[in-house]
């Protein structure tokens, strides 16, 4: 009779818990075994439910990460382009107001990723505000960089709080899988006592430890190779059969 241990893959520890709960359940003959059987069923569907969130918190982390990729592009966009309305109001590249928004030139506006690009656009609307009253276009170019600071940090808190959630998540799934371990053992070492003298019936009770259940399905038949094309198996040279 093997245990699980803290080491076993949850998708195994599923298996043996709900092998065990099935059997357990269907010996009705010995009733001391029916508790068992309702133990083993919950601690089972716990582990599975706290597995199944975290899971799916993981997937909410990738739909996060989508959304400020997505803003981070587009605020690069709008930059660029601000920055292209700017050299026109100069009349050249590089000219006084040009060195007044990016003083450390383009790249430091659009290069940055993530809190840095944020605090990018926090500055930009601070500057674009002191200069409004000396260029009139600044109080609109505020506006949309402010909106774009603010559809940023939204992408970001929610980026953070999957990542947070995920987090906790784990350390849930973690705790329903000791708890498991430890539920498995007491009711294993309990069946043991039930049937101090007989293996056979200890061992009914719950499935090998190491064997998959896609084991029980056989290997898969392989198929056969695909013949080679005609042409492809005619010599150079030699006439192609009519």
């Amino acid at each position: 009779m093997e245990n699980p241990t803290i080491k076993t893959p949850i998708p195994r520890c599923s298996q043996l818990g709900r092998y065990a709960a099935r059997m357990l359940g269907k010996v009705t003959q010995n009733p001391p075994l029916a508790p068992h059987a309702q133990k083993m069923s919950a601690i089972t569907a716990t582990l599975d439910k706290e597995s199944q969130t975290y899971e799916q918190s993981k997937l909410l982390i990738i739909d996060a990460r989508v959304d400020v990729k997505l803003i981070d592009l587009t605020t690069d966009n709008a930059i660029q382009s601000f920055l292209r309305r700017v050299e026109v109001a100069d009349d050249k590249a590089g000219g006084p107001l040009f060195k007044v928004v990016a003083p450390e030139g383009k790249t430091a506006l659009v290069k940055p990723f993530g809190q840095k690009q944020l605090d990018v656009l926090i500055d930009l609307v601070g500057t674009l505000n002191a200069l409004a009253a000396t260029w009139p276009p600044a109080a609109q170019e505020s506006a949309s960089f402010e909106g774009l600071a603010k559809d940023y940090k939204a992408a970001l808190d929610y980026r953070d709080s999957a990542w947070q959630s995920a987090r906790n998540l784990r350390v849930a799934r973690n705790l329903a899988k000791q708890a498991f371990i430890t539920g498995y053992l007491e009711i294993s070492f309990s069946v043991k006592a039930l049937y101090p003298q007989d293996k056979k019936m200890q061992d009914l009770f719950f499935d090998e430890v190491e064997n998959e259940a896609e084991k029980d399905l056989g290997e898969e038949p392989e198929l056969p190779a695909a013949p080679a094309s005609t042409e492809a198996a005619t010599p150079a040279g030699s006439a192609k059969p009519a």
